[in-house]
C-alpha cells in the first residue's frame, strides 16, 4: 500500500530509509508534482538519511527542470544511495543523462530488476547504518 499516491505517481516508504517512487503516466512528472514528492520524501525519512528506489513507465521521460531538482540540495541533502529501474531504451538514457550531467555525489546505478535495484539499495543501507 502506498504511502501517497495518485494517478500519476506513488512514494512508499519500504524499510528504514529506502523509498520507492514509481510513475505511472508516460507523460512525465511536472516541476510542482517533483517538489510535492521532494516534500513527502521529507517527511517518510523524517529528515534523516534515505535512498531512492526509482521506477518509471516505459515512455516516461523527465524535463531539465525536474532533474535539476533531483539532483538539488533538496533532494540530495540526505540522499545516500539511488536506484533507477529503467523499462526501456528512452528510460535508460534518461537515468545515463542524469548520471553523466547531473553528476549525483550518492551512489547511483541503473537496473533492469526491481527487485535486483532494491537488493542492491538493502546493501547500501547495510553500509550506511552499520556501527563502526
Amino acid at each position: 500500500m502506498a504511502d501517497y499516491k495518485t494517478d500519476k505517481y506513488e512514494v512508499i516508504k519500504l524499510s528504514k530509509s529506502i523509498i520507492k517512487i514509481q510513475t505511472f503516466e508516460a507523460s512525465g512528472l511536472k516541476f510542482n508534482e517533483a517538489k510535492k514528492i521532494a516534500t513527502l520524501i521529507s517527511l517518510l525519512s523524517e529528515e534523516n538519511k534515505f535512498a531512492i528506489l526509482r521506477i518509471t513507465t516505459d515512455n516516461f521521460f523527465s524535463t531539465d527542470r525536474v532533474r535539476s531538482l533531483i539532483a538539488s540540495g533538496q533532494f540530495t541533502k540526505n540522499r545516500y544511495a539511488m536506484a533507477f529501474v529503467v523499462k526501456s531504451a528512452a528510460n535508460r538514457i534518461s537515468a545515463q543523462f542524469y548520471i553523466q550531467f547531473n553528476k549525483p555525489l550518492e551512489a547511483t546505478k541503473i537496473f533492469n530488476d526491481e527487485i535486483k535495484a532494491f537488493e542492491w539499495l538493502i546493501e547500501q543501507e547495510k553500509k550506511q547504518f552499520q556501527k563502526i
